[in-house]
């Protein structure tokens, strides 16, 4: 009999155990949906359609800034091969888009903004939100400007969300 009450006794106590917990809410970074990485390849002004001969996707990174995350972004492309770029820059929620004009390249964070090797623009940007298993897509216009600030290169990148699953939606025109 006693066995019986310690056990009834264990059972509530864990049934009610587990209903104190709450329920986990799911938070997204300020920047959400335009933080995340993506696969992107780099095409020249005068053919979208096609990229760079010998062009290979390699990942760039949109983030939170530290201050003010609710107004400002950092784009990474730090990995690509030539042309690096790390800049903060404003960003729009409701469009889905971000831009800048002659930002300082910032390859660290310690880097003071006027001392800037190079400056970036970036411009008509778009991320287009695609239904799962299709990852979203990203497309904007980046101008490189030397230390002078002339003109130097002008780019495109076109590409996706990066998904940990690279199939090949790269050649889908819907991705």
């Amino acid at each position: 009999m006693i066995n019986k009450i310690i056990f009834i006794i264990f059972i509530v106590g864990f049934i009610a155990a587990c209903d104190t917990y709450p329920d986990y809410e799911q938070k997204y970074s300020e920047s959400y949906p335009l933080a995340g990485n993506y696969f992107v390849k780099d095409y020249l002004p005068d053919n979208l359609t096609e990229p760079v001969e010998n062009a290979r996707y390699y990942e760039i990174y949109i983030y939170d800034a530290s201050f003010e995350a609710e107004k400002f972004l950092w784009v990474n492309a730090m990995l690509r091969s030539n042309k690096t770029f790390r800049v903060k820059t404003t960003y729009s929620k409701d469009n889905l888009s971000f831009n800048g004009d002659k930002l300082p390249h910032s390859p660290s964070s310690a880097t003071p903004p006027d001392t800037a090797d190079r400056y970036i623009t970036v411009e008509q940007s778009s991320i287009i939100q695609k239904e799962w298993p299709i990852p979203d897509s990203i497309s904007f216009k980046v101008s490189v400007y030397d230390e002078e600030e002339q003109l130097d290169t002008v780019f495109y990148m076109q590409g996706h969300r990066a998904t940990g699953q690279e199939y090949p939606y790269w050649d889908n025109d819907e991705g």
